[in-house]
């Protein structure tokens, strides 16, 4: 991805951050908080251990303090040189080292999906552990000219091979102006159980004919960030974040413990 990508994508770069300053400390910290609950479900440790590797961190600011100081060393992973710079100055008071990886493009190369440079950086940090930071599902908006079927099998290969691992993903399943009905916390769904369809119904209570492809959707639409099949076989939390007034993100979290003893 190239700067000018990183810095005006739609889904990310100067305008995330405005909404970051905007909305972080306000309108965010529900859902803050609630993914800080499945992150420390996730890992917790007794004191300040290894490291983790989070790609698509941004400026860090979903993610909790509390539990990021846990780790002695963090990689941010990100496109935007900016996210670098803001991520970097939030956490400059803790014991924490941030290293910034020069790696930019982790999911494509050649215009198709491709985990080369992200099994790079793994390789670099093999004991360390690995958030995906709600870029999964802004992957159809950066890189529009990749079909759905693409994605999906390159991630069920992905999330096979880190299996042994483990990780921690939380990515937009849909957003819409109509807020998910998660019932505060989270519902747990199997997605297997429901099909796309029903889900929305479930979750927006409108039809699935609601359901756009569009990154600006009309009023009570709902748009799909297409990841539904990426962690079908997982058991997913789903959480609801008003990232900006009137319009709400249903995002999904799942994770995989792996042979790690936290």
């Amino acid at each position: 991805m190239n700067l000018f990508r990183a810095l005006l994508n739609p889904s990310g770069g100067i305008l995330y951050h405005i909404k970051g300053f905007l909305y972080s400390q306000n309108l965010w910290l529900n859902f803050n908080k609630n993914l800080e609950k499945l992150l420390f479900a996730w890992r917790k440790f007794e004191s300040p251990s290894g490291g983790v590797i989070l790609i698509g961190s941004s400026g860090g600011y979903c993610l909790s303090p509390e539990w990021l100081v846990q780790y002695k060393e963090v990689v941010i992973v990100d496109p935007d040189p900016v996210a670098h710079k803001i991520f970097k100055e939030k956490y400059k008071p803790t014991d924490t080292n941030i290293i910034s990886s020069d790696v930019k493009e982790v999911f494509v190369e050649n215009g198709r999906p491709c985990d080369r440079s992200l099994q790079a950086v793994l390789s670099a940090y093999p004991e360390h552990d690995i958030v995906f930071c709600n870029i999964i599902g802004q992957l159809k908006f950066l890189y529009p000219d990749i079909r759905e079927s693409l994605w999906v099998s390159f991630f069920r290969d992905l999330v096979e091979s880190l299996k042994p691992r483990g990780f921690f993903s939380f990515h937009d399943r849909y957003s819409s102006s109509m807020r998910p009905d998660v019932e505060g916390y989270f519902k747990n769904y199997s997605t297997n159980r429901l099909t796309p369809e029903d889900f929305v119904r479930e979750l927006y209570q409108t039809s699935a004919s609601a359901i756009t492809g569009s990154i600006i959707p009309r009023t009570a639409e709902v748009i799909d960030h297409c990841t539904a099949h990426f962690f079908s076989e997982y058991q997913a939390y789903f959480l609801s974040w008003q990232i900006v007034p009137k319009f709400y993100h249903c995002v999904e979290v799942v994770y995989e413990p792996g042979n790690k003893e936290a």
